[in-house]
């Protein structure tokens, strides 16, 4: 039976058609993924986009933070605080549903006469399952209450993460850059060695 690859191998096709059919399977082609098997392959990749616009972006939002007045600074801390006591009261409530379903399925489990003693097992699998699960899901012990910081604080803070994302976009951009021209020269290498 014949494969995505090999079926026009019975019509004839050439070496270097099959070869560049059978190319697309390889990593160097895996941006061609959601092609049509049948587009073609570009003599050069081009680095993802992605990349370069997230670099774009850190490098605004740094500049950005070298611009911002003492009233800028101010509100922008505000609202990070504001937002981050939010979170805190959602995340508090969804563990609270939560632990009350849990601890209803566990009640009902507990109340379950099991109708013979093979059964005995699964119920205590059952108690288990959902002793793990609130356990795991329902902990708050690590949740601290949100704290405004000082301007100054967050102006320290703010500028390390705005310097740690342009930093890890530009090494991740660099390496793309860098993934892209093997892949080009691989492709390269493997066309001239089919005659292509």
């Amino acid at each position: 039976m014949p494969t995505g690859y090999t079926e026009a191998v019975k019509d004839g096709i050439s070496f270097q058609e099959f070869a560049m059919r059978c190319v697309r399977a390889m990593g160097v082609c895996i941006t061609l993924r959601d092609e049509p098997s049948g587009a073609p392959i570009p003599e050069r990749f081009e680095p993802s986009p992605c990349y370069k616009d997230a670099l774009k972006k850190s490098s605004e939002e740094l500049n950005d933070f070298f611009h911002m007045t003492s009233e800028d600074i101010t509100a922008a801390n505000l609202a990070k605080y504001n937002e981050e006591v939010e979170y805190h009261t959602r995340r508090l409530k969804e563990v609270s549903e939560l632990h009350a379903k849990y601890t209803a399925m566990l009640d009902q489990v507990r109340a379950w006469v099991p109708p013979r003693e093979e059964h005995e097992g699964f119920k205590r699998f059952m108690i288990d399952q959902l002793r793990a699960s609130i356990d795991q899901d329902c902990d708050t012990s690590y949740f601290t209450e949100p704290v405004r910081i000082t301007d100054e604080q967050w102006i320290i803070e703010e500028r390390k993460r705005l310097q740690r994302s342009l930093d890890y976009h530009t090494k991740h951009y660099e390496e793309e850059i860098e993934r892209a021209a093997k892949r080009t020269l691989w492709m390269q290498q493997f066309r001239e060695s089919i005659g292509l």
